[in-house]
């Protein structure tokens, strides 16, 4: 019998205009994830998409759907692209891990194999974090400037 596995994809921010449909990135995503689950011989019994969301956050509503569907036992496993799809926090991709666990449901990454080793998981996770807080960092202290310049620097 081969695994039941559901595809959670996430995009952070949108592009203007851009709908859930028409989002590059999650097409993208699920190709990936879709390629994989062939290749392994898996069936997707469902995907899941957070668009527009930030993975710093916990409240999203596909993240919360994940929980529940996991919850109710019958998947074996959880597919992501990368594990900062899956979070972009390393307190919150635990907590999603240690649910998944309790739960017999396996987490796969795409592009990331060997997410069974805790440390391997953390690194990750936390060169995932520490990469969102330099972006961050950087566009603040670029607003700023062009603040202080007189320039123009964010939607009306």
């Amino acid at each position: 019998m081969s695994k039941r596995v559901i595809s959670y994809l996430r995009q952070s921010q949108a592009r203007p205009g851009e709908t859930e449909d028409s989002s590059l990135s999650l097409d993208s995503q699920a190709a990936r994830v879709q390629s994989f689950a062939a290749r392994e011989g898996w069936q997707i019994v469902e995907t899941i998409k957070d668009h527009d969301v930030s993975g710093e956050k916990w409240e999203r509503e596909g993240l919360q759907r994940l929980i529940e569907r996991v919850k109710r036992r019958d998947v074996d496993a959880v597919v992501v692209f990368a594990l900062n799809r899956l979070a972009r926090r390393v307190l919150y991709q635990e907590m999603i891990i240690e649910v998944l666990k309790e739960n017999g449901v396996e987490l796969v990454s795409v592009s990331e194999p060997g997410l069974e080793d805790v440390l391997m998981r953390v690194v990750h996770g936390g060169v995932a974090e520490h990469h969102q807080a330099q972006l961050r960092r950087t566009i603040r202290s670029n607003l700023e400037t062009r603040a202080r310049r007189g320039l123009h620097h964010g939607p009306a």
